[in-house]
């Protein structure tokens, strides 16, 4: 067996292993909403961990799979949908889109300080999964008896608020602390326990930098995405039986142009970083 093929293997034995396990954690929360929504003990670390260790392209495809699954295992959460705009709605954003983003684990996998590192990968994955939770949740609630017109945002942002905060606070507090526990990056994990890679402080920056500008475009899509469907939502009276997806009109211009900008700009800092760490590493072997 090739080493490639023995990289694929171990990969695909990893990933099942975390899907596994965050299964299980989010199966036994803390606290469970009655509208959907959960505290856990971190059910979301092992699929940050993932993306962390195998890159967020990897990160995307587990996390989505993993998505799909927190789908089945919520179905019944789908029992109170008023309609099929909201059906579609909840699916991609409290489930396959909302854990999807998760791939965000390994934003900041270059980072020399793998606490720091995936401890910011963890937050800004939970601060997308809220806005995900947030969007659906507009849906749902704006149907909903209890809430009156145009306040559904309002309940939205302070239901799933009301579970992500804590959430967010345990899962990137146990991200830290694993994080000082051991470089998820290296192939053997036991020998990397409390490792600290040695790196030039242009090549910190540079990283950062661009893995926060990375993130701040990936945001403006989203921000964008969700200006654009709840000005739809809102012409239609909040009302998700008249709300079609046809009547959403994403402002593609903008959206192109920042995310071809930020793009190009943040890959440049971060081939340049390392570029910057490959040299130190060169002139310390010589």
């Amino acid at each position: 067996m090739s080493a490639k093929t023995t990289s694929s293997v171990v990969r695909l034995t990893e990933t099942g292993v975390m899907l596994a396990l965050g299964t299980v954690l989010s199966l036994f929360p803390f606290y469970q909403l009655p509208y959907g929504g959960s505290i856990t003990l971190a059910a979301m670390l092992p699929m940050l961990i993932i993306a962390y260790r195998h890159g967020s392209g990897w990160g995307f495809f587990a996390a989505g799979v993993y998505g799909l699954i927190q789908a089945l295992l919520g179905a019944s959460n789908f029992g109170y949908v008023p309609g099929f705009a909201a059906f579609i709605c909840i699916l991609l954003f409290d489930y396959f889109i909302a854990f999807a983003a998760m791939c965000l684990g390994g934003t900041f996998r270059k980072l020399s300080d793998p606490a720091m590192g995936l401890s910011l990968g963890a937050l800004c994955a939970c601060a997308a999964r809220y806005l995900c939770h947030v969007i659906s949740g507009c849906t749902v609630w704006a149907s909903a008896p209890f809430v009156t017109d145009g306040a559904a945002i309002v309940y939205s942002v302070s239901y799933n608020a009301s579970y992500m905060l804590p959430e967010t606070i345990v899962t990137v507090a146990a991200a830290w602390w694993l994080g000082k526990q051991l470089d998820f990056r290296k192939p053997k994990l036991g020998a990397a326990v409390r490792e600290r890679a040695k790196t030039s402080v242009a090549a910190t920056v540079l990283t950062v930098i661009g893995s926060l500008l990375l993130t701040a475009t990936v945001a403006f899509d989203l921000i964008c995405l969700t200006v654009a469907f709840m000005g739809a939502l809102a012409a239609a009276g909040f009302d998700s039986a008249a709300f079609t997806l046809t009547a959403v009109t994403l402002p593609w211009k903008p959206m192109l142009i920042v995310t071809a900008v930020g793009g190009v700009i943040a890959t440049v800092l971060l081939l340049v970083a390392r570029r910057v760490r490959k040299n130190r590493n060169v002139s310390r072997e010589t």
